[in-house]
């Protein structure tokens, strides 16, 4: 399992990122180790799009949370980790 917390300057969490060696889910939809493709589908069918794109990694604003995945144009590669926004 991997879970990686990072801090900012003032020791406040400002991140949680989990990897694919975890199950993670939101409203029962699993977010990793599954084709990015799919879980955009359950997240859009739940009324949620990705809303920021960074080089490897969707980012769902009104979540609090990104998936990452080393090929977003890719549908059918599996999202690696997902990274929270604790403060969201």
């Amino acid at each position: 399992m991997t879970l990686i917390l990072t801090y900012d300057v003032s020791d406040r969490l400002v991140e949680i990122d989990m990897s694919d060696s975890i199950d993670v889910f939101w409203r029962g939809i699993s977010l990793v180790g599954r084709p990015l493709g799919e879980v955009l589908s359950d997240l859009a069918n739940e009324g949620f799009h990705p809303d920021e794109f960074e080089l490897e990694s969707l980012r769902f604003s009104a979540l609090g949370l990104s998936l990452y995945t080393p090929a977003p144009e890719e549908l059918e590669e599996d999202v690696k980790h997902v990274i929270l926004d604790p403060i969201h």
